[in-house]
């Protein structure tokens, strides 16, 4: 037998920690199995962050205690490295987790719902939807708080779109990024124009911090994933219960999860039993269209909205669903189509949930299997504890990328991502006076796919159509449309443009969009912009000399109004 010593890593706390709640020397490694039900057999115990089948290895994230639970049923490991992190003193003032100054507390972020609710009175919710599983049962604990965002504008109908984060409470990006995804969204309305647009028609649901609990344990460096239950493995740094394993659709059927409570992947005592989970599911379903049939086997109509994102770390995976079985589900042509375009912007790999094992009582199986949705999970980077480097550098843009693509698609989520994504719009004036002609030029890409794991078919953009104010599918009638810029739409992907004399338009600000389809008949996403319409009297343009720029009389103009 090989043995392993490593240095313990130092620890700079400013916390201070229980007996029970002590950091343990934690190491990454690297467990060898022989066939699909051995591999099935760890994954029930310890959820591994990395599959290796031409190997016949999986990496796990492991103290003392999981390791000779391991080796007590029968696995070979090999201790590759310690992963505890470094701790360095916190600087004067700087907020954040100790030596992560990136990643806001649970106190950090609910004081900033508060002063978002202040400052955005016409954006922003937040709603206590329950209470975490030490506030239920023992009096101290948080209430599940939701960030709810949406423009107050009348719309009908809008879009939903859900997302949360800290799940599993180790995970320290995933809070983080939706976070700053909802912050983006609150300075970017009435100054973006996409932005402004699906807030106007979309509303957004996010659970930033889904198991506090967990999550203060979890801040003071240690591996917590479960949340706080401590009815069971009680007293102990594996308390509680996987809440990725506790949700009721197809709870505890296939092998999974663990029915073990000291095992990280302990689903509970029955079908959801912990408060967090019945908070968040009746939440969702409050919120959420039911878009399923009766039966197991249904498919979801194209036309079905909304989107549904639990963000995890780590591993660099999108992941759809069905994870309790490797038999693909009715969508899953289309699920892996949305999976495919969230990776082609962050780079992950896309992949069926169940693609390297099963796993039974989870978030995203619940969001489709009970109601229909679309549902993906992230996992995020390549740590439980990201440096802030990485994060800041690589994580958040790549990841905001992918969430902005999947607000543009959450009205309709099985069909949008088939269609072209309309590129590099730009108007040549943005400014417009009567009897004006404006030319706009833009890429219609039926081909922006990862193409990790296999590819996806593209087809022929067909057409472009422009909307002035109401957005396409709210539009009846005829629209202008773009000509191919080489005079002919026989290409996956399109230079297009439209000479455009807007119609007679009230004096201020209106919003363009424009949105492409292929020979598939998919429609794409809409991109938009913006538009400044100036309504000018006859006699004011006549004092202007033949030779003055349009340029030059609009600034003009504009300072006269100033």
């Amino acid at each position: 037998m090989r043995h392993f010593f490593c240095a313990i890593l130092p620890f700079v706390l400013v916390l201070s920690l229980s007996a029970q709640e002590s950091p343990e020397v934690v190491w990454s490694a690297r467990v060898f199995w022989a066939d699909q039900a051995e591999l099935q057999a760890l994954a029930a115990m310890v959820e591994p962050v990395d599959v290796r089948r031409e190997e016949g290895t999986a990496t796990v994230i492991v103290d003392r205690r999981q390791i000779n639970r391991l080796r007590r049923a029968g696995f070979r490991l090999s201790l590759e490295r310690v992963v505890n992190p470094v701790i360095q003193p916190h600087q004067k003032g700087e907020g954040g987790i100790v030596g992560f100054p990136c990643y806001p507390t649970v106190d950090e972020t609910y004081a900033l719902l508060d002063q978002w609710a202040a400052a955005y009175p016409d954006l922003v919710q937040v709603i206590d939807i329950g209470d975490s599983w030490e506030k239920q049962f023992e009096g101290g604990g948080d209430d599940l708080r939701v960030l709810k965002i949406t423009g107050r504008n009348g719309v009908e109908n809008k879009a939903p779109w859900f997302a949360m984060g800290a799940l599993h409470a180790r995970e320290y990006t995933t809070a983080a990024l939706l976070t700053r995804f909802a912050e983006e969204l609150l300075t970017g309305y009435g100054e973006d124009p996409n932005i402004t647009w699906q807030l106007d028609h979309g509303v957004f649901h996010f659970l930033l911090i889904a198991n506090p609990d967990g999550r203060r344990r979890a801040e003071q460096a240690l591996f917590w994933r479960k949340n706080a239950d401590n009815d069971y493995c009680t007293g102990s740094n594996f308390r509680g219960i996987d809440l990725n394993r506790n949700f009721t659709f197809q709870w505890g059927c296939c092998f999974g999860s663990s029915g073990v409570p000291c095992d990280e992947t302990f689903r509970g005592p029955e079908a959801g039993s912990e408060p967090e989970i019945q908070a968040l599911t009746d939440y969702v379903r409050m919120h959420f269209p039911d878009n399923r049939g009766p039966d197991i086997g249904d498919g979801v109509a194209p036309d079905a909205a909304g989107v549904f994102l639990d963000i995890h770390s780590y591993g660099r995976f999108v992941l759809w669903p069905f994870g309790y079985s490797q038999v693909d589900s009715a969508d899953n042509a289309v699920l892996q189509r949305l999976g495919r375009k969230f990776a082609f912007f962050n780079g992950y790999s896309p992949e069926k949930a169940s693609a390297s094992f099963v796993t039974d009582g989870t978030s995203d199986d619940w969001a489709y299997g009970e109601l229909g949705l679309a549902a993906f999970t992230f996992e995020l980077g390549t740590s439980f504890f990201q440096p802030c480097e990485d994060f800041e550098n690589t994580i958040l843009p790549d990841n905001l990328a992918a969430l902005r693509y999947s607000a543009r698609v959450a009205r309709a989520p099985f069909s949008m991502p088939g269609g072209p994504d309309v590129i590099a719009l730009n108007l040549a004036r943005t400014v417009v006076l009567p009897g004006d002609t404006i030319l706009i030029t833009a890429t219609a890409d039926d081909t922006r796919f990862s193409t990790r794991n296999g590819a996806e078919p593209s087809a022929v953009v067909t057409s472009v159509r422009l909307t002035v104010d109401t957005p396409p599918w709210l539009t009846d009638g005829d629209t202008p449309t773009f000509d191919a810029a080489d005079g002919t739409f026989d290409s996956a992907v399109e230079s297009v443009v439209l000479s455009w004399s807007p119609p007679p338009l009230t004096p201020g600000r209106h919003t363009v969009f424009v949105q492409a389809r292929d020979a598939d008949g998919d429609w794409g996403p809409v991109s938009a912009a913006f538009i400044s319409y100036r309504a000018v009297a006859a006699d004011q343009l006549t004092a202007w000399p033949e030779q003055v720029k349009v340029t030059d009389m609009v600034a003009a103009l504009n300072a006269l109004e100033e």
